[in-house]
């Protein structure tokens, strides 16, 4: 049997990250009722178990859960938004603004990409400047050739040199991801696909 840290195995991030994950910014599951996820914290992390942050966007979402804690089946605490924002602020601005730094990159090499109907309206200069290290990562990765390499070295080396690397970019990127981050606004794009999504939508509204 063979056991490593948790952190070990996210070397293989890099190697086998997926297109679509690098280009949606959905991070939270939006258009559910309900949406379950780790709960990053060191806290939580030091006590060992299973904790989890629990969304609920409507009544019936916090109908099941009420439901579910009075049978004694889960245990729920109330958290402020900004904490629980912090937990997950490296992914947030990875899918809120990082996706968006990639997609305009893949349009101005022509490549197809999906329109969300909004974006961010401005991205400091210094987070394209981060993304150019991240993305330049996902590319290294995704040569043969350095997958094969990796593939041969063992955990126990590789594994201990990818948490000090991952620490170390951690501290230095940490400011510029985080920076204006909670501040972070929108605009619609305004594009006809989704004029046609509402159109069709306030139709089935009107239906019902």
């Amino acid at each position: 049997e063979f056991k490593a840290q948790k952190f070990y195995y996210n070397y293989l991030i890099p190697f086998y990250i997926s297109r679509n994950c690098q280009i949606t910014p959905d991070f939270t599951n939006e258009a559910t009722d309900l949406s379950v996820g780790d709960a990053w914290s060191p806290a939580f992390e030091q006590a060992g178990g299973g904790h989890s942050v629990v969304v609920a966007r409507s009544e019936f979402a916090e109908k099941i859960l009420a439901q579910m804690q009075a049978a004694d089946e889960l245990h729920l605490e109330s958290i402020a938004l900004p904490a629980a924002l912090a937990m997950h602020g490296h992914m947030l601005d990875f899918k809120k603004r990082g996706t968006f730094i990639r997609l305009a990159v893949q349009h101005f090499w022509r490549r197809p990409i999906p329109d969300f109907g909004y974006r961010p309206a401005k991205i400091p200069l210094g987070r394209w400047l981060v993304e150019a290290v991240i993305s330049g990562s996902f590319a290294v990765g995704r040569n043969s050739i350095a997958r094969w390499i990796v593939s041969k070295l063992p955990i126990e080396l590789v594994g201990p040199a990818f948490n000090s690397l991952r620490k170390t970019w951690k501290g230095l990127s940490k400011p510029t991801k985080r920076k204006g981050l909670a501040e972070v606004e929108f605009v619609e794009t305004k594009s006809d696909r989704w004029a046609e999504i509402r159109e069709g939508r306030s139709h089935l509204e009107k239906e019902v």
